[in-house]
């Protein structure tokens, strides 16, 4: 395969009426350009991806073993991959698909097409057919000489992360974890700590180990990534780096490094235009303080983004529950029923709901509204497992086994109070 690259360069230059020269750069010069195109030695990694860019093309055209078969087919070979390449960088997956599905490539290796095919029915959500062209293209990846791997090791990152993508959204965690540490492993053995895929891997690596709850892990890779790579990270991949840190940190107890991290996220979400994300990060902020029982910082903070936060109505109710958190904490529960009262509690996300359903339920609990506490509780029941608020659970089911007399809620509470607990609603 590796035979036919400098005969593809050579061809497609022509083909372009381009001379010489004109691949030329401080990388590659004329002498190396020639006995490239003559098959006298093989471009490297940085000259070979620099000659694509020059040529429009994507540098899997140069490895694709078409052309050891049938040499006259080049200039096909070049069109399909200039027309999929162009399809691909404009966001056209659907005529993608319909390439294959229409059988109208006869010439370009369908091993490397696959990798095309599986991010293309991932980007339109079809995740079974993503899955399985994704795989297929690991599996020709593996396959590859070393020179080969080095080149398309983004491709396989690119591959692996959305793997992952996929395997989190069907909480197979601790395979995507796996997924991802060979990305990284791959990424870093052939020099490529500097790109997007291998800062998405390292990010995607820390969110998916708070969300296991393994918190120094997070740490430990998000504040090495940072120690080494802050200077030359894309601006716009550091807010949810700094995110994860902060969750992680806060979860620990270590709350002054939390808010260093959270504001660092609220600066660099508002940097790069993302006034929501940004704005939501306050939440995390305040809850930092609300562990520490710090309520009269955390109104301030709230009272200084009520104009930005009341101008839209997800965020207006989302931010009147941890208004209502804190004022939970404070056992002022009258005041949390008023708020609740001007909440839309349909329109709440999955989070905001369920703190919603507990703080009521626990409330109807202390007033004796047996029935409403038992409703609200067992409403929320299934997030609180899920997302192992251990120490709220021990209450909701002391107050069920109190209202209900069922010894199974009982046995619950005695089991849940066995557990390490990061992250409560209710903070005695």
């Amino acid at each position: 395969m590796e035979h036919y690259i400098g005969i593809k360069i050579k061809q497609l230059r022509k083909e372009k009426n381009l001379p010489q020269k004109s691949l030329c750069c401080d990388i590659l010069d004329r002498t190396v350009l020639s006995k490239i195109e003559n098959c006298k030695m093989l471009p490297s990694i940085p000259q070979l991806q620099y000659i694509a860019q020059k040529l429009n093309t994507d540098i899997s055209f140069f490895l694709d073993n078409s052309l050891a078969h049938n040499p006259n087919c080049t200039n096909h070979m070049t069109n399909e991959f200039e027309y999929i390449h162009s399809l691909f960088i404009n966001n056209q997956f659907l005529d993608i698909i319909e390439l294959w599905e229409n059988r109208r490539l006869k010439h370009i290796n369908m091993d490397y097409f696959c990798y095309y095919l599986g991010i293309s029915y991932f980007r339109l959500n079809l995740i079974n057919q993503s899955v399985q062209f994704l795989k297929k293209f690991l599996n020709f990846y593996f396959k590859l000489s070393n020179y080969e791997k080095d080149i398309n090791v983004e491709k396989y990152a690119n591959s692996i992360n959305i793997l992952a993508t996929i395997e989190v959204s069907n909480k197979n965690f601790k395979k995507a974890v796996n997924y991802l540490l060979r990305s990284k492993l791959y990424l870093e053995n052939y020099n490529r700590t500097n790109i997007e895929s291998y800062i998405k891997t390292i990010s995607n690596i820390g969110t998916i180990y708070c969300i296991n709850q393994n918190y120094a892990g997070c740490i430990e890779i998000l504040e090495e990534y940072l120690l080494n790579n802050k200077v030359s990270t894309p601006i716009e991949a550091l807010p949810n780096i700094h995110l994860s840190l902060n969750v992680a940190y806060c979860r620990l107890g270590h709350y002054d490094k939390a808010i260093n991290h959270i504001k660092n996220a609220i600066f660099l979400f508002s940097y790069c235009d993302k006034n929501f994300d940004s704005l939501e990060c306050y939440l995390n902020y305040t809850n930092c303080l609300r562990f520490q029982k710090k309520y009269d910082q955390s109104f301030k903070i709230l009272d200084s983004i009520s104009s930005e936060v009341n101008y839209d109505k997800r965020l207006s109710d989302i931010f009147s529950v941890q208004k209502m958190l804190l004022f939970f904490n404070m056992k002022k529960y009258d005041t949390v029923i008023k708020i609740s009262s001007k909440i839309k509690e349909s329109a709440l996300r999955t989070s905001s709901k369920n703190e919603y359903y507990f703080m009521l339920g626990y409330i109807a609990f202390t007033k004796e509204n047996f029935n409403a506490a038992k409703r609200y509780l067992l409403k929320c029941e299934k997030y609180l497992l899920d997302k192992k608020l251990y120490a709220d659970l021990v209450l909701l089911y002391n107050d069920l086994f109190y209202i209900t007399k069922d010894k199974k809620y009982k046995i619950q509470s005695t089991k849940y109070s066995k557990e390490k607990c990061y992250y409560q609603i209710y903070i005695p």
